[in-house]
């Protein structure tokens, strides 16, 4: 039999395949990341199983041949978050990388010029104060954003590389800015709207555009912020409201990144220390901070959803995320719900 070695921080252990993954019902024990063994391959409807000698399965998700050299093609192109949580793997054993699903960045636009952008499916300059109609970047923030996304492979390959992108660049300072991008969005029939920035306080008349959406299932993924050095509590928005998911950043060893904030409403971490994306300029570039694991989650979400669809599972991207916070992974140091929410992400929702 193959040796296989467990890539995610948990992979459960069951005693017979499962045709949806949240179902918890033949659940009989866990293995952790790094464990090895000898397991001989099995499928079924929603891919490939692993069957150890005492006759339990493992879902390959969580897997990958153990002591293998030669890494996976293309694996340039993507770094430590995407291995260490299990990406490639879920794109191998479900054919989806997002899609059949569509995702709005609210930020700064984007270089859409660059050829890690082939699926941008519509674009509009919400900016008055931008002096033009196009959704050119000129910070750079929303490429990066959309690189972790759905970077579609030249030189950075996303979460979710075929999700299609809604471009709204946006004025955070400015309320109808921002207010107008959330109603393009929903028409534009978004399941996600990935919300990279922080206000201080609650933002005048977007609540009940926020709310609207939410009621539609689109997922609001947003950045707690991030001034969380100091310790105190920091709730920023749209991420402290209650239709929204509030994300916080985590390091490459699971631990909350320093300048993560620290919120009574945070949902979960993601990865977001130097994760691997474009810059405006097209070079790979190394980016940290909770904009960067808003993203991340985003990607995640985008990715789940085009599982889901491919298998005619009934869901949203609410429900995606709900179950991503309902399952994310949880260590005793993460006590602190302040800090950490409900734990960090575990994308491959086992």
């Amino acid at each position: 039999m193959p040796q296989v070695r467990v890539i995610v921080e948990k992979l459960n252990k069951r005693s017979a395949p499962v045709i949806d993954l949240t179902d918890k019902s033949n659940i009989i024990g866990e293995v952790r990341k790094g464990f090895s063994f000898e397991a001989e391959k099995h499928s079924n409807e929603i891919g490939d199983w692993y069957k150890d000698r005492d006759n339990s399965f493992y879902w390959s998700g969580g897997l990958s041949a153990s002591g293998t050299a030669t890494p996976p093609p293309y694996a340039e192109q993507w770094g430590w978050a995407h291995n260490d949580f299990g990406i490639p793997a879920l794109w191998n054993s479900t054919g989806c990388r997002g899609e059949n699903t569509r995702v709005a960045i609210l930020d700064s636009g984007i270089n859409d010029k660059l050829p890690a952008f082939t699926h941008i499916l519509s674009r509009k300059n919400f900016d008055p104060a931008s002096g033009g109609e196009g959704v050119e970047d000129d910070t750079g923030h929303g490429t990066r954003m959309a690189g972790i996304i759905g970077g579609s492979g030249y030189p950075v390959t996303g979460v979710a590389p075929n999700t299609e992108l809604l471009i709204a660049k946006v004025n955070t300072d400015m309320d109808d800015s921002l207010l107008q991008a959330i109603h393009w969005a929903a028409e534009q029939q978004a399941d996600i709207i990935s919300m990279s920035f922080e206000c201080p306080s609650p933002v005048a008349g977007i609540l009940e555009a926020l709310q609207q959406c939410r009621q539609k299932g689109i997922a609001l993924i947003c950045a707690a912020g991030n001034g969380g050095s100091g310790g105190e509590i920091k709730n920023k928005y749209p991420a402290s409201y209650p239709c929204c998911f509030s994300i916080g950043a985590c390091t490459k060893t699971r631990h909350r990144l320093p300048t993560s904030n620290f919120s009574d409403y945070l949902s979960m971490l993601s990865p977001g220390e130097d994760v691997l994306t474009v810059n405006r300029e097209g070079a790979k570039a190394l980016a940290r901070g909770t904009s960067i694991a808003t993203a991340y989650t985003s990607g995640v979400v985008a990715l789940q959803l085009s599982i889901a669809r491919k298998r005619m599972v009934p869901a949203t991207a609410v429900s995606i995320m709900e179950s991503l916070v309902q399952n994310a992974s949880h260590e005793p140091y993460m006590h602190n719900a302040l800090e950490y929410g409900k734990g960090i992400i575990n994308p491959v929702l086992i």
